[in-house]
């Protein structure tokens, strides 16, 4: 593995540090991240596992999206 992809891999938060971070129960990311929520956290899987990249266009949109509307 280069350098420069493990350190991306390392600056990508878990389920956990993401609920830490925004100050909410893992279950409230569990369901933000389900195909039949209307605003979806941005994530990906690795095997089983959820993770979510802070740095991302799209997480920041998102983030901004959420959390101006009061969600």
């Amino acid at each position: 593995m280069h350098r420069e992809s493990a350190a991306k891999i390392q600056n990508l938060w878990n389920v956990s540090q993401l609920a830490s971070y925004l100050a909410v129960p893992k279950s409230w990311v569990y369901e933000r991240t389900q195909c039949r929520s209307s605003n979806r956290i941005p994530h990906f899987k690795i095997g089983k596992y959820l993770r979510f990249d802070p740095n991302s266009e799209e997480f920041q949109a998102w983030l901004k999206r959420t959390f101006q509307m009061g969600a």
